[in-house]
């Protein structure tokens, strides 16, 4: 487990004096350092970011169930479950100590306070879930603007979100003197295409190469994108503006993003939830058998063991 990205970031975090990697915002790995001062550097690497992962994977789900019932939903205990055994990634990418579920946390406990109407808390969260993955760099904005057109109380306070992240980009803009550093590389690594179409490239290119896994890959990513598509249009009928660009979002990593890393549409596609919770806000709870829930729980279970497994198998023939 200790591999790949879980193993950089634990590196990053003993660079937190200049925290300017061209490759992650910086809070991650300042939370991981942090951590590791508290406990006098006595934990094992994953003996500190398992437990980070763990209260970020816990608050989120109870976020998720908290957002549901604030808008009227009769089924969020079945949300809250659906976050926490999300297909493929989500006990996976808990597990798995990497960022997503600390800025996915975040960026929930932000929703949450919109809806509560909360400026200054939504402000700490959406600050927080910026410095935590650059994906949200693309969440996170359409919230600040919902909350600017909702409440002009809101407007003195909703910019002071980006101070971190614009003081982030100034110093290292001082440091590797230029004004783009912090995007260059991600763009010239995630979006540039080597060959195919410039939008939707990244899931034609992944179908196009032909191997088990690979198409299986481009399935789930299509999926994806038809769920995103379904909810999108479902929320513009409803006028759920919020769940409207959260689904929006998703579908724009999709058509966006290259083959190498399309997959961080899968990861985040979870964050369709919200949408989800406004969608099923007023309308009358399904009557559940216990045997089609056990059936859902155990293949949602499954999915993620898949994975899981799929996940350790494809590091130990790489060799990270």
């Amino acid at each position: 487990m200790f591999r790949s990205d879980v193993r950089s970031y634990w590196l990053q975090s003993y660079e937190w004096r200049s925290p300017f990697s061209n490759w992650w915002v910086p809070g991650y790995s300042l939370v991981i350092a942090a951590v590791r001062g508290l406990t006098l550097g006595l934990l094992p690497p994953l003996g500190v970011m398992l437990p980070i992962a763990g209260v970020a994977y816990l608050t989120a789900v109870m976020t998720v169930y908290r957002v549901a019932r604030e808008v009227g939903s009769e089924v969020a205990f079945e949300l809250g479950l659906l976050f926490a055994l999300y297909p493929l990634v989500g006990l996976t990418y808990s597990a798995y100590p990497m960022s997503d579920i600390s800025a996915i946390a975040s960026f929930l406990l932000a929703v949450l306070e919109l809806i509560r109407r909360r400026w200054w808390t939504l402000t700490l969260w959406a600050a927080c879930a910026m410095m935590l993955h650059k994906v949200m760099w693309f969440f996170v904005p359409p919230l600040i603007l919902t909350a600017f057109f909702q409440d002009r109380r809101s407007r003195a306070i909703l910019p002071l979100s980006f101070l971190p992240l614009l003081l982030w980009i100034s110093g290292g803009a001082l440091k590797y003197h230029s004004l783009l550093w912090f995007v260059r590389f991600n763009y010239e690594t995630h979006t540039v295409m080597k060959q195919g179409l410039p939008v939707l490239g990244g899931l034609l290119q992944t179908l196009e190469m032909g191997s088990f896994t690979k198409l299986a890959k481009g399935g789930v990513i299509l999926t994806v994108l038809v769920t995103a598509l379904f909810t999108a249009f479902q929320c513009w009928r409803r006028r759920q503006w919020a769940g409207l660009w959260t689904a929006g979002v998703v579908i724009f990593l999709i058509a966006a993003v290259n083959s190498y890393e399309i997959w961080i549409a899968a990861r985040f596609s979870k964050v369709m939830v919200i949408a989800w919770c406004m969608l099923s806000a007023g309308r009358e709870r399904p009557r559940w058998t216990p045997a089609v829930v056990a059936l859902v729980i155990a293949v949602l279970v499954a999915t993620n063991l898949g994975y899981g497994w799929y996940l350790d198998h494809y590091f130990e023939t790489a060799g990270h």
